[in-house]
């Protein structure tokens, strides 16, 4: 009986570290950073494995390496995620205080039919250490205080539709923060490649970047006449009874924001990240704000920073002579609403 028990337990040992070794791979292969609270889990598990086949084999160390084999594999796999990991966030720290922005120069943005800038063109040579393989990011800018973001949630607190500075990775909450930031999906700025939010880290060790920085809420630049937004934006429509996302406005399921925070404090400050096949997340938002805080013609103007995020609402919008855009193919979504100016 003792024996069948044994056979048992090893069996159920191969089954849960051939099921932790399968766990790992796609993470190793691609290089994703582990949850550090699940890989301790998960390597204490193993070891009470370890722990229970060594009693259920009679405590003989014949029986007990046979065991111990099988559940070191997952074990190793574990371990190298993890360690790799934790090297690779330190060597993004590192990096991040190597680096340096040089030769600043930023220019606004003007649109006819619109009172005041649009955006704001910023050029920047981002200094760093030669040989580097890693992407730099488009940076999030924003009129509010510095905060703490940890590393491993750097790529997570990036804001990809919603338009506004997400807080769930800070200790403060903050509801609706306005943005600047690249659009993604644009068709008007020939010399920026559509649909991509990073740059290759130059060899050389110095990086020439341009970024058009705009109000988050825009979703997609067809033309100067062709705007949408992103459905959570500030004064957007509510649909009525027998409208739905595709007539240009926002459904009751929809999260629909009714207050915004334009700044808070007068100071620039951005999320900048850049990222790398043997380093993490480098935080290198502060080199940024250093040079907007000092050179830019929006530190400490708030008015000017208020006035461009209203220009991209409904009511600006309307009042530069657009209109919800006809329903069709590439126009209203559940995601977006566009605006044409005909």
């Amino acid at each position: 009986m003792k024996f069948v028990g044994a056979i048992v337990v090893f069996i159920l040992i191969c089954a849960i570290s051939a099921l932790a070794f399968l766990a790992s791979v796609p993470a190793l292969v691609h290089s994703t950073s582990p949850e550090l609270n699940q890989t301790i889990l998960i390597l204490g598990g193993l070891l009470l494995l370890a722990a229970i086949w060594w009693f259920v084999g009679g405590r003989k160390w014949t029986v007990a390496i046979l065991g111990w084999l099988v559940l070191a594999v997952p074990f190793s796999a574990h371990a190298l995620w993890q360690g790799t990991t934790l090297i690779a966030d330190r060597k993004g720290v590192t990096l991040s205080r190597q680096m340096a922005v040089e030769n600043y120069r930023e220019t606004p943005i003007f649109w006819d039919g619109f009172e005041g800038p649009v955006g704001l063109t910023i050029e920047l040579d981002l200094v760093h250490p030669p040989g580097l393989d890693g992407l730099v990011f488009t940076p999030q800018i924003r009129m509010a205080p510095e905060y703490d973001i940890a590393a491993e949630d750097l790529s997570s607190s990036r804001t990809f539709s919603g338009g506004y500075f997400k807080d769930w990775h800070i200790s403060e909450k903050v509801e609706d923060l306005t943005l600047l930031k690249p659009v993604l999906f644009q068709q008007i700025y020939k010399d920026t490649p559509p649909d991509f939010d990073f740059d290759t880290l130059s060899p050389t060790g110095r990086t020439q970047l341009k970024y058009r920085l705009q109000p988050g809420t825009i979703e997609r630049l067809e033309s100067q006449n062709n705007i949408c937004l992103t459905s959570p934006s500030f004064g957007l429509p509510t649909c009525g009874a027998g409208q739905d996302a595709h007539d240009g406005c926002v459904g009751k399921n929809t999260r629909k924001v009714t207050d915004v925070t334009y700044n808070i404090g007068t100071d620039i400050n951005a999320l900048w990240t850049a990222g790398g096949s043997f380093f993490n997340n480098a935080d290198i938002g502060h080199l940024i704000a250093q040079v907007l805080q000092k050179n830019s013609s929006l530190q400490g103007n708030s008015e000017v920073w208020t006035a461009m995020q209203k220009q991209f609402e409904p009511d600006g919008l309307e009042a530069a002579g657009f209109r919800l855009c006809p329903t069709g193919d590439d126009s209203h979504s559940i995601g977006k609403v566009c605006y044409c100016r005909f």
